[in-house]
């Protein structure tokens, strides 16, 4: 039967074309469950999970690949990537379904711990996620710890989590009561409610900078460069026309071949 029909119509199509059959709908549940599972026997399963700033993981997709190879890994989340493309802005995903991640953000927002009772988180109390205080305060240690300034700081924390760095966050801290603007902090970290994200589909996107930067670039590539551009072009605007396929399902090979013949 088709995979669309509902197990209730299953149930009553067995039992219009035999009246004696004793089947029920956990019956029509079990078998489906079983067909699908059989289907799936020898491929690996990848759920892919997004983390909030409260430190949460939820469930983005999950998936099923033949082989854990670098070739699948790059095909599904290419797939993730093109299905996730028209809500990626702002970068902040979140659901009003898991109670815990209600929970967190409301604990972000009316509690305090006393480590982070410093004169240059007065901003930032109650406005950004515990989770982020935590790592601006164990930053703040190591750069104690081990002397850090400008010229070897390497400002890591900025680039890896969009806080301010070790560096900075000295200068606040000696500045006698200078405090950390909101805006230095990423908005991932700002986000504490479960209001829908204000949509940007409407916004004018200007690409006359890359445009440009794209043919600066192409001018300066040699002839071959130059063909592999365009056709990577040509498979952006043309998707139907691509030479990009799925990756091939590699047949077990172990073993020696059986001599019988198939049933």
């Amino acid at each position: 039967m088709s995979k669309n029909v509902t197990p209730r119509d299953k149930l009553l199509t067995l039992k219009e074309q035999d009246e004696n059959n004793i089947s029920t709908l956990k019956t029509i549940y079990n078998a489906r469950q079983k067909l699908c599972s059989s289907q799936n026997v020898g491929k690996t399963l990848i759920q892919i999970v997004g983390v909030t700033s409260t430190n949460k993981t939820f469930s983005i997709a999950f998936a099923f690949i033949i082989n854990e190879n670098e070739e699948n890994y790059n095909w599904t989340l290419t797939c993730l990537k093109l299905t996730l493309e028209e809500c990626m802005y702002p970068r902040v995903i979140v659901t009003d379904r898991e109670l815990a991640l209600m929970n967190a953000c409301q604990q972000s927002r009316i509690v305090l711990k006393h480590r982070h009772n410093l004169p240059c988180f007065r901003l930032l109390r109650g406005f950004v996620a515990l989770e982020a205080l935590d790592i601006l305060e164990g930053a703040l240690q190591q750069s104690s710890r081990h002397q850090l300034h400008s010229s070897n700081c390497g400002c890591k924390l900025r680039h890896s989590c969009g806080l301010p760095c070790a560096c900075i966050l000295l200068v606040y801290l000696n500045s006698g009561g200078e405090c950390i603007p909101s805006d230095s902090i990423d908005v991932f970290w700002r986000k504490l409610d479960l209001s829908p994200s204000t949509s940007v589909e409407n916004e004018d996107i200007c690409s006359d900078g890359e445009l440009e930067m794209f043919k600066e670039n192409f001018t300066k590539q040699s002839k071959a460069e130059k063909k592999s551009l365009l056709r990577k072009l040509r498979d952006i605007f043309q998707p139907s026309k691509t030479l990009i396929k799925e990756p091939t399902i590699q047949k077990n090979t172990r073993g020696r071949p059986t001599l019988k013949k198939q049933q």
